[in-house]
């Protein structure tokens, strides 16, 4: 597979309104590798590094994945094979000179690292184990033995998915009737926002699919048409919608907060949501990467007043613990933006803008920029 070679990632640093046209512009800063597990292990144990290169050089990552029942390809320079750690529908578990990289769920790591993982052992056993596969001889029963094993793996794998994916189907038959907004809908949402979120950047949300209104918690309507009233002291609010058929974070239209586990939140994500990065596609647009509902209109928002509107793509990430994950690999060879949230927690939106780079940069994005606001959030950026 020819690999694209990912340009120096930038960090951007801007006062006010960003300047959308360009990722050209601020100081540059180059994201290394992500640190192997096994490196860091082996730092902590104190072996020497000769030992483990030795490790290594005898045993490299692609004799490693034949010897544990992988089956790869030849792509391009490097080798690819379904990947061992999720259900890979797809060969995307591609294998290098000297690591291993998956563009579906994001694993990354050496040889020792694998054998960690596969096996579920320490640093030390992983290494141990790699030493006696050298003077060990594959016979075809051994690898027939761990072939059969990887199998048995990866039908778990697909069990454990088909259980989930059954109890959210079942859990999403319970969410409110999502709908269009009115104009006034969209007009009450724009103005709701301190700063106001213009009229356009709220029509241009739903125009892409991505905003829609529900009534919460859902309303249990008669044929009559009447709304049946709630058995607690709960009441029916209408809500704004950030998500699409599978997740979906809402949140009150009046500004107020939901009940959310006993705790009263700002938003809440809907139970049977499978989260992931809201609006991104399999285009070649530059993307826009956002933690937040009120940032995603935000981003609708500038977009709308450059007249960019049809030229960037938007994500929401619903959170700072999401992963781009699988979804890493559509950014490849596109230019990436992403605006950390500092709401309530800086260095934990700062992680999550730094980790998002990561994936997108292993991932193959042409440039990727981490966007840092004066102000705590894009929406608060906005003066006009």
């Amino acid at each position: 597979m020819a690999r694209i070679q990912p340009r120096e990632a930038r960090i951007l640093n801007e006062k006010s309104c960003p300047n959308w046209d360009s990722l050209s512009f601020g100081t540059h800063l180059t994201i290394g590798g992500v640190v192997s597990i096994s490196r860091v292990a082996f730092a902590i144990m104190n072996f020497s590094q000769e030992e483990i290169d030795r490790i290594k050089a005898e045993n490299s990552p692609l004799d490693v994945a034949i010897k544990y029942g992988l089956e790869p390809k030849r792509q391009g320079s490097d080798h690819v094979a379904p990947c061992p750690f999720h259900n890979d529908k797809t060969p995307s578990f591609v294998i290098n000179d000297d690591h291993y990289h998956c563009y579906g769920c994001g694993w990354h790591g050496d040889q020792i690292a694998f054998v960690q993982a596969i096996e579920d052992i320490d640093f030390k056993s992983a290494c141990e184990r790699l030493g006696a596969q050298k003077s060990e001889t594959q016979t075809p029963e051994s690898a027939e033995k761990r072939r059969q094993r990887l199998l048995e793996r990866r039908k778990a794998m697909e069990e454990r998915e088909e259980e989930e994916r059954r109890k959210k189907v079942t859990q999403r038959l319970k969410w409110p009737l999502m709908c269009l907004g009115k104009e006034g809908d969209l007009q009450e949402l724009g103005d709701s926002r301190e700063p106001r979120i213009s009229y356009a950047g709220v029509w241009l949300a739903q125009q892409a699919g991505y905003l829609r209104f529900c009534l919460y918690p859902p309303a249990t309507v008669t044929t009559e048409g009447r709304v049946l009233p709630l058995a607690n002291t709960e009441e029916h609010h209408l809500c704004w919608v950030i998500g699409d058929r599978v997740c979906v974070q809402i949140r009150r239209l009046d500004g107020g907060k939901l009940l959310v586990r006993g705790e009263r939140k700002k938003s809440k994500n809907l139970i049977g949501s499978s989260v992931h990065p809201i609006g991104l596609t399999k285009g070649n647009k530059p993307v826009i990467i956002c933690e937040g509902g009120p940032d995603y209109l935000a981003v609708w928002h500038y977009l709308s007043k450059q007249g960019l509107q049809d030229d960037r793509e938007p994500v929401c990430m619903l959170g700072t613990s999401v992963s781009l994950g699988e979804y890493a690999s559509w950014l490849r060879g596109r230019d990436v933006l992403i605006i950390p949230h500092k709401d309530d927690d800086p260095a934990k939106g700062e992680a999550a803008g730094k980790r998002w780079a990561e994936e997108a940069h292993h991932a193959g994005a042409l440039s990727v920029g981490v966007m840092h606001l004066l102000t705590k959030d894009l929406n608060d950026s906005i003066t006009s």
